[in-house]
C-alpha cells in the first residue's frame, strides 16, 4: 500500500483531474444537489467521494463531512482504497495513515 503523503491543487474539472498527478482534485455537484470532490490519490489513484459541509442535513451515504473550504479542503472520516492508500485529507493536504 502506498504511504505517500501529498499537497492538493485544485483543477478546473474531473477530465483535469484525470490529466493530473497526485494531488489534483475538483469539486463538482450533480443534478440532484449532492457535491463530490474527485481527486487523484498519491498513488495516482482516481476517486469520487461524496461530500457534505459539516453544517448540512441530508446527503448520500456514505459521504464525508467536509469542512466547506473549497482551496483546502478538510474531511472526514479517512479515505480508505483498499490495497491503494489510506489517509486523512487536512486542510489542503493528503496524509498518510
Amino acid at each position: 500500500m502506498n504511504t505517500d503523503s501529498c499537497d492538493m491543487i485544485r483543477v478546473a474539472d474531473d477530465d483535469a483531474v484525470l490529466a493530473g498527478g497526485p494531488g489534483s482534485f475538483c469539486i463538482w455537484t450533480d443534478t440532484d444537489g449532492q457535491r463530490y470532490i474527485a481527486c487523484r490519490l498519491p498513488d495516482r489513484c482516481y476517486i469520487e467521494l461524496p461530500i457534505r459541509p459539516t453544517v448540512a442535513g441530508q446527503a448520500q451515504h456514505p459521504s464525508w463531512d467536509w469542512d466547506g473550504n473549497e482551496a483546502t479542503p478538510t474531511l472526514n472520516p479517512s479515505v480508505h482504497t483498499h490495497g491503494h492508500w489510506h489517509g486523512l485529507f487536512r486542510a489542503g493536504r493528503m496524509v498518510s495513515c
